[in-house]
């Protein structure tokens, strides 16, 4: 299997990443709330009306089964749901991963699913009354070649790598590279070693989990190498598939905002 990274033009290889920087934010963001200090959570996102880091909004990196809107709800705190909401980024339809609390199975629940589960009744009823701004926004799922812009594309890998680096790079990276480079590095570590595709394998499969079960559950049967990258690349390419669907909105949503 050729390295389709090691093909791309010099001009596209260039540039810098602050993925470690990113990995810090995104470790002491769930953490915070997790902890109940959304002071911290604040000071990385911003406020609603002047976001800094709300790209991290709705990540669930590798070493959490919930995101910030889920703790918040696990606090029982309306003040703090009603702030989170009010971010452009909040995703309130956001579910968790496989995981089971101290109220029973909460694998792939949304906020509300999880605010009822517990019987916190209030807090379900302010999303009885809230719409998400990301719904409201009309935007299509597809993205022709031509109208393609690699660096914005590259935003939403970076704040992957970010949020599952300790799996994808377990070195420390450099920050003079640039993403694609990083992507290589990481192609050439699977590629050469079975034991790092399996571990990459479970956390793929994690990750995907929360968008769509029926595909982390296709990428877990994966029994090769091969077979792996093949259903990966199946998983974000098939168009009536609802991971594609869901990556073309994201891209969408992340080249209107820039």
């Amino acid at each position: 299997m050729g390295n389709f990274f090691s093909t791309l033009d010099v001009n596209e290889r260039k540039g810098t990443n602050e993925i470690e920087d990113e990995t810090r934010a995104i470790e002491t963001l769930l953490k915070s709330a997790k902890h109940r200090r959304w002071d911290r959570v604040w000071k990385i996102l911003g406020t609603p009306n002047n976001p800094k880091r709300d790209r991290l909004f709705n990540v669930i990196p590798e070493n959490r089964r919930w995101g910030i809107l889920h703790q918040a709800i696990y606090w029982n705190n309306k003040q703090v749901l009603l702030y989170l909401l009010r971010y452009s980024a909040c995703d309130s339809e956001i579910r968790t991963k496989q995981c089971t609390s101290e109220c029973g199975d909460t694998s792939g629940k949304s906020a509300l699913e999880i605010a009822e589960q517990y019987q916190y009744m209030e807090l379900a009823e302010v999303f009885a009354n809230h719409t998400s701004k990301r719904e409201d926004q009309s935007i299509p799922t597809f993205e022709s070649y031509d109208n393609y812009d690699r660096n914005t594309s590259l935003g939403l890998l970076a704040v992957s790598l970010a949020a599952y680096k300790h799996t994808f790079h377990p070195k420390p990276i450099d920050p003079n590279k640039s993403i694609i480079d990083i992507l290589g590095d990481i192609f050439d570590d699977i590629n050469h070693s079975d034991k790092r595709w399996r571990e990459v394998q479970d956390k793929v499969c994690d990750s995907v989990y929360v968008v769509c079960k029926e595909n982390s559950s296709r990428i877990k049967k994966s029994s090769s190498r091969h077979e792996i990258f093949k259903n990966k690349i199946d998983t974000y390419t098939e168009e009536e598939n609802k991971m594609y669907t869901f990556l073309n909105v994201a891209f969408r949503r992340q080249r209107d905002k820039n």
